[in-house]
């Protein structure tokens, strides 16, 4: 989920908010001051109405960021990189540069978010006590209300179905069993999907046979999970059919690279008929790459243009890439957070450029070490764009 409003960084963490979060917000506000506080103080002021649900709103996402900080401090306990916390429509996602290192690591980092969302509803049901019995009814509520949704959040993020926190709590356990990371994730997202279509079709009950437009809510965090679910099974079998397979036995090697500094039109009509590739690696004039660029995003600019637009202006940027070294295990770098648009890898060694990892490179079977990859390229780009020598930009 990719952030629209950067807010800063706590504890060394980029925080980010998506703007789905931000109608779901003016949503809730709108609930309490509209809804709820009028039919249970009907004496008080509109102005103390609107100031208590926009009070209530900020503590409710706050609530779900100290939620993901919980998962992002753990997981910085076990030595892993946390690229930052992005707050959007359905919650909080912690983004990690890889998996926990072990079954137990993988228990306690995913426990760590309800085990702090049942903290936080235990003491705003204690503020919610204590400020009922000398302050504002109207106060004492909206702590009552926001200690329930924060228990009522532990209690369904347990659930033991991924990808909630409670799936990867159960892969953690398997995993810590069994030994296999893989077949552990395999049953958890198994169990999200299954959640998923229970709440799909409780929301439909609710919705067409309970006359409830909760229902729509819980059919979409139903259908989110399904979504969710069956991705990281993918996920899942595709890591466990490559095995301990390296990217060099997996990429590409030598991929055509195309010229930034030429036009779209150029590039078009010149370069692209010499291969059947839709995604290069975009060559700068001097010597370095600046990043990936699709066919079809040249192909949208408008035949008018195409002359005067360069391919690098419609690139997707260098620091939105993917990257790994040849080294490295297929396996682990598909366990990073996806970076950029494009589900491309570039693979440098040394500096340079020496092959590209493509989603048809994953599904296929590995290539045994030593041997080679034999990928027919179809021909390679004219002039100095073959791809050779080329390096990434200077840090």
């Amino acid at each position: 989920m990719r952030e629209t409003i950067r807010l800063g960084r706590i504890f060394g963490i980029p925080v980010g908010l998506n703007w789905s979060i931000l109608a779901i917000a003016a949503l809730l506000a709108v609930d309490l001051a509209v809804g709820r506080y009028p039919s249970i103080y009907p004496h008080a002021s509109e102005l103390s109405m609107w100031a208590m649900a926009i009070f209530v709103s900020v503590m409710f996402f706050a609530s779900v960021l100290a939620h993901e900080l919980a998962h992002a401090v753990v997981a910085r306990r076990y030595g892993m990189k946390v690229e930052g916390i992005t707050l959007w429509l359905l919650g909080g996602v912690t983004k990690l540069g890889g998996d926990a290192p072990s079954g137990r690591a993988e228990l306690r980092l995913s426990g760590a978010g309800p085990l702090t969302s049942l903290v936080l509803g235990a003491l705003f049901a204690a503020v919610a006590f204590g400020v009922g019995r000398v302050g504002p009814a109207m106060l004492a509520d909206g702590f009552w209300w926001l200690g329930i949704i924060n228990g009522l959040l532990a209690v369904f993020n347990v659930l033991p179905a991924a990808p909630l926190d409670g799936g990867r709590i159960l892969s953690g356990v398997l995993w810590a069993r069994h030994g296999d990371r893989d077949r552990a994730h395999i049953t958890a997202a198994r169990a999200g999907r299954v959640l998923g279509w229970i709440l799909v079709v409780a929301g439909g009950v609710q919705l067409f046979f309970l006359d409830s437009f909760g229902g729509v809510w819980t059919g979409l965090i139903g259908w989110f999970i399904v979504g969710a679910a069956a991705m990281e099974e993918r996920l899942a079998r595709t890591r466990a059919r490559l095995g301990r397979a390296t990217v060099a036995q997996v990429m590409h090697p030598d991929p055509a690279v195309a010229r930034g500094w030429i036009t779209v039109d150029e590039f078009l009509a010149r370069d692209l008929p010499w291969t059947r590739h839709r995604v290069f690696p975009v060559g700068e004039s001097d010597g370095t790459i600046g990043g990936l660029v699709d066919v079809a995003d040249m192909e949208r600019v408008p035949p008018d243009r195409r002359d005067d637009v360069l391919v690098r202006d419609v690139r997707v940027p260098f620091e939105d890439v993917a990257l790994a070294h040849p080294d490295e295990r297929m396996a682990d770098v598909m366990g990073r957070p996806p970076k950029g648009p494009l589900a491309h890898v570039l693979v440098f060694d040394d500096g340079v450029l020496v092959g590209m990892v493509t989603p048809y490179d994953i599904e296929r079977p590995p290539v045994p070490a030593g041997q080679g990859v034999g990928w027919d390229v179809g021909g390679t780009s004219p002039g100095d764009g073959h791809g050779n020598g080329y390096g990434h930009p200077p840090a």
